[in-house]
């Protein structure tokens, strides 16, 4: 089904246009979430999430890319979950470069660095990029 078609169902209010998104898009969605979450049920949840954030934003939103709308709302909702979970808890400093940074630390050693969630090893270095926000 194409997009306008989606989009239609979905201004009708029918039930068909969540079943119809899930399946054109649930991949890509699910894609997209699990680079920020990496718990399967948190993820799963997420998507849940997305569909029905879709459903609350069509109408009045009339999005002219239906694809990177319903990304925008699956990613967003997956960093809401992060933040929901990590919390802002103290300031740290980080290593990059050689430079000292302070960034927000997160419980398990996360950290928000020029809006990347990062993970720090033991000697304050960046390890592993999560998600860019």
């Amino acid at each position: 089904m194409e997009d306008h078609q989606i989009i239609s169902l979905f201004l009708s209010r029918s039930d068909d246009a969540i079943v119809e998104l899930k399946g054109k898009y649930g991949g890509l969605c699910r894609s997209v979430i699990r680079n920020i979450l990496h718990e399967p049920s948190e993820a799963e949840e997420c998507l849940n999430d997305t569909l029905l954030g879709v459903w609350n934003a069509i109408p009045p939103a009339q999005p002219q890319t239906l694809s990177a709308f319903v990304c925008r709302i699956a990613r967003n909702l997956a960093l809401k979950r992060v933040e929901y979970h990590f919390g802002d808890k103290t300031i740290g400093f980080a290593m990059k470069d050689g430079v000292q940074n302070t960034v927000r630390l997160y419980e398990g050693g996360y950290a928000d660095y020029l809006g990347c969630i990062v993970k720090l090893n033991r000697s304050g270095a960046f390890s592993t990029l999560y998600a860019m926000l």
